[in-house]
């Protein structure tokens, strides 16, 4: 179960716990009676039990004819799970973000106009859930599972001595060792020399990944507003390093030190035309969102909280052409910070970052990144 995204658990139920509506008023239409009803209704809470104790971190979703109110005996759910039924041909939901209860789609016997409902649930899954925190030797397939299991797979065929894998409360750093004890840290499919013993980032991963999600999680949260505003006019909202795309051709990009947001169109990462403002670029490129997006300036007129600075700005035809590829080579630092907070997987190290945790030292280190990746050619 280590490597699934998903895990559907179920069975009739059974109706054990219900006193008023089960075998004896014929439920079964004779099969079943109620000695054996509460027989089979153990049964399957004892399977309930076993996988919860087994997957309790796991996508799991149950499903059962019977409502849980009938087989579960001791009416306790367990957090993440989901638990679908049917049973009673009433409409029931319930769900705080631990307790999960779909029963709102019921049919019945003779309605006839069927819709289809659905749910949400991560798609991820932690290939080293069950190792211990520690310093652990794995082989490439497993660093390769773990990287698929972050929706990330990678190409990685690199051949090492040794892949050591650090953990720590959750966080992550993988290291590889040549035969004359080198070290690197591995960046998906790259890697970096490393300058100390194995035990030093171990003991430090920590506070580094701390500094990161100091700074980073501010940037990534004003990110969301925007993408979320983008959405709204029909944009397609998308987040990758700095960028959020509007559509395939056209997005925008947060500078993650001050916040400016500049609006571009992109036939390649070369060729790109850089607008005054959203509106101007979304006149231009993409007219019928131009108009959804008045339309929710004229619905949201005064209110303040929607990110994108420049509402009222005036059309503009003035486009700058900007062949430079710095600000992608930017967006992949952002894109190794982001995976730090989101996926608490360390993919980039700088000394500096990891003494006491604090946010203006995480800013100032990713302005360091930033300006060395800017360098690079």
């Amino acid at each position: 179960m280590r490597d699934a995204y998903l895990i559907i658990f179920g069975g009739m139920g059974f109706a054990g716990n219900n006193t008023t509506f089960n075998a004896n008023q014929g439920i079964y239409r004779g099969t079943v009676d109620r000695e054996l009803e509460i027989k089979e209704c153990e049964k399957f809470n004892e399977l309930h039990r076993k996988v919860s104790r087994a997957l309790y971190d796991k996508n799991v979703i149950v499903f059962t004819h019977m409502p849980i109110d009938d087989w579960l005996l001791d009416k306790k759910t367990t957090d993440g799970f989901v638990y679908v039924n049917g049973h009673r041909h009433i409409n029931k939901y319930f769900d705080d973000g631990k307790t999960r209860i779909y029963s709102d789609n019921q049919i019945g016997y003779k309605r006839k106009e069927i819709a289809l409902k659905h749910f949400s649930i991560n798609m991820d899954y932690d290939w080293f859930s069950d190792y211990p925190d520690g310093i652990h030797e794995i082989t490439a397939e497993d660093y390769r599972l773990f990287y698929r299991g972050i929706n990330n797979g990678i190409d990685f065929n690199r051949l090492f001595a040794k892949i050591y894998m650090l953990k720590r409360e959750q966080t992550y750093m993988f290291v590889a060792e040549k035969e004359n004890g080198k070290l690197f840290l591995l960046m998906g499919g790259h890697i970096k020399t490393l300058e100390h013993p194995i035990q030093y980032y171990y003991e430090k991963m920590l506070n580094y990944s701390e500094s990161v999600r100091l700074f980073v999680s501010d940037y990534l949260a004003f990110q969301k507003r925007v993408s979320e505003e983008i959405k709204q006019f029909g944009g397609e909202g998308r987040i990758h390093g700095c960028i959020v795309d509007i559509d395939f051709f056209n997005h925008v990009y947060i500078n993650p030190l001050d916040g400016k947001i500049s609006s571009y169109s992109a036939a390649s990462m070369v060729d790109k035309y850089f607008f005054e403002n959203l509106p101007s670029l979304l006149n231009s490129q993409c007219p019928k969102l131009y108009r959804n997006y008045t339309r929710m300036i004229r619905d949201h007129s005064g209110d303040q909280s929607l990110p994108i600075p420049y509402k009222n700005d005036r059309i503009s035809t003035r486009v700058q052409y900007e062949p430079s590829t710095e600000m992608y080579r930017a967006s992949r630092v952002l894109l190794k910070l982001q995976r730090i907070v989101d996926k608490k997987v360390i993919q980039i190290w700088n000394d500096e970052m990891a003494g006491t945790p604090s946010k203006e030292i995480g800013r100032m280190i990713t302005k360091n990144l930033l300006e060395s990746a800017a360098k690079r050619k």
